[in-house]
């Protein structure tokens, strides 16, 4: 099981770009039916790369995680989370990265 497990079926809902700090945060939201949302801190820090692929022609009214998985590769760890399907995706990479303070190893 991947830490970003937890993240599937949420719906994110910011995301914050430094680029003096390197760093990019996400704010996502899981729902839960009848209550609160749990909210989740997606942090990378030491950023790499920052990628936005769509090609859905519609616009959205929110935007869904269906997937979220990370990815070790030496020095740099590299999310990747797929935003309703494989023809949208956002994909960040860096030295580091948490999920709510906790270090995320990659697979």
């Amino acid at each position: 099981m991947s830490q970003l497990d937890v993240l599937w079926g949420s719906t994110l809902r910011n995301i914050r770009l430094d680029l003096v700090r390197l760093e990019v945060e996400l704010t996502i939201d899981v729902p839960h039916e009848g209550s609160a949302a749990d909210r989740h801190m997606l942090t990378v820090a030491g950023l790499g790369s920052l990628a936005f692929e769509n090609s859905i022609p519609d616009p959205w009214t929110y935007a869904e995680v269906t997937e979220a998985r990370a990815v070790r590769n030496g020095e740099l760890i590299a999310l990747e989370l797929i935003l309703w399907s494989e023809e949208a995706q956002l994909r960040v990479s860096g030295r580091r990265a948490w999920l709510d303070g906790v270090e995320i190893a990659g697979e």
